[in-house]
């Protein structure tokens, strides 16, 4: 009467082990390409600044230096000019779109105005109208960041309401920091 059991139970402790061991290999190879990852997702967001900004430098991601920040900023840069001063501030928001979220970059400048709104991702858009969202530039560039308006693109509301959420959530947190912008430094 003991075979029948010991069957079932060898099995059981052989795939609870398959289990661990597969456990331990995936947490393994996560801990090894995470930070290969993460060094690539930097890379893109340093060209991304490059390619939509015209500053000398860049800080790292400074999002860790702020409590409770809006849920659609993900990461906070310093831009700085070639007098090593904060010249603008640029934000990573990621916010629901149609297609998936929507990753921009917002640059406000050091005086409060806006520098430029640029979609870095999104690409699961609408063919023909939410992806004309990846070009728009919202007209806000050169509006302060306590009296501005945006254009919404017709045709890719959703999108298009993504980008606004995140302008607003940069807009609203500027104001809180800007007063403290002249004692960050460039290191």
């Amino acid at each position: 009467m003991a075979k029948p059991i010991a069957k079932p139970l060898r099995y059981s402790l052989l795939l609870i082990g398959l289990g661990l061991i597969a456990g331990f290999l995936l947490a393994y190879v996560n801990n090894i390409t995470s930070g290969v990852l993460a060094e690539r997702q930097r890379a893109l967001i340093q060209e991304a600044m490059n390619e939509y900004f015209d500053y000398a430098s860049y800080s790292v991601d400074r999002s860790d230096d702020y409590d409770n920040l809006d849920s659609d900023i993900s990461e906070i840069y310093f831009a700085f000019g070639v007098d090593d001063q904060v010249a603008a501030v640029i934000y990573k928001t990621v916010s629901q779109g149609y297609g998936g979220d929507v990753v921009s970059l917002i640059a406000i400048k050091a005086d409060g105005t806006f520098d430029g709104v640029h979609m870095i991702e999104g690409s699961k858009e609408t063919p023909g109208k939410g992806d004309k969202v990846l070009t728009h530039d919202f007209q806000v560039t050169g509006e302060p960041v306590d009296s501005f308006t945006f254009e919404i693109l017709a045709g890719s509301s959703v999108t298009s309401n993504a980008v606004v959420n995140g302008i607003e959530a940069a807009a609203e947190h500027f104001q809180t920091v800007e007063s403290s912008l002249g004692g960050i430094t460039n290191d």
